[in-house]
């Protein structure tokens, strides 16, 4: 699908990069366990989701098709 959805416990700040390290999308929702984000503009290619809360960052890679 065109979204992309993590389960978590506090509100969080979410970007997503292309290869190049450009933030291509920082627009998502939250609500109240999850956030989700509509991946549907970005052209096929690897990313990677960057999320942060408080101290804490995780980041995980992706493949639109």
């Amino acid at each position: 699908g065109s979204t992309l959805r993590w389960i978590v416990d506090k509100p969080v700040g979410i970007s997503v990069y292309n290869a190049l390290g450009q933030r291509c999308l920082s627009d998502f929702s939250y609500d109240g366990n999850s956030v989700k984000l509509n991946v549907s503009a970005l052209p096929a290619g690897v990313y990677i989701i960057s999320a942060h809360y408080g101290d804490k960052k995780v980041s995980a890679r992706f493949i639109k098709r």
